[in-house]
């Protein structure tokens, strides 16, 4: 339960990969709801705003897989419009910043 294939990872700990989600293999998304597709658009705008500050090694190494994931494989998966003009009206906390 609590073995995250995700590197640097503790066996028997929660995982602590914060916006790795989509490259992990374990992951689930729920492409019914709205708050899950406001939430990945939220990670994607944090990845995207990460590229001006971090350096491009680590943008490129650590987090343009992640946008790559988020724009080819779980973005296309939400197709209901109803979900997806809803995620567009949520007001959620902000994410935090990326490393």
């Amino acid at each position: 339960m609590f073995d995250s294939p995700q590197p640097g990872q503790r066996k028997g700990s929660l995982c602590k990969a914060y916006g790795r989600c989509p490259l992990c293999p374990l992951a689930h998304i729920d492409t019914s709801s709205p708050y899950a597709l406001a939430r990945v658009l939220q990670l994607k705008q944090k990845i995207e705003v990460a590229r001006e500050s971090l350096g491009a090694l680590r943008w490129l190494e650590g987090w343009a897989p992640v946008l790559d994931r988020i724009n080819t494989a779980w973005l296309p998966l939400f197709n209901d419009p109803a979900a997806i003009a809803e995620a567009e009206t949520l007001d959620l906390n902000e994410l935090p910043e990326l490393e």
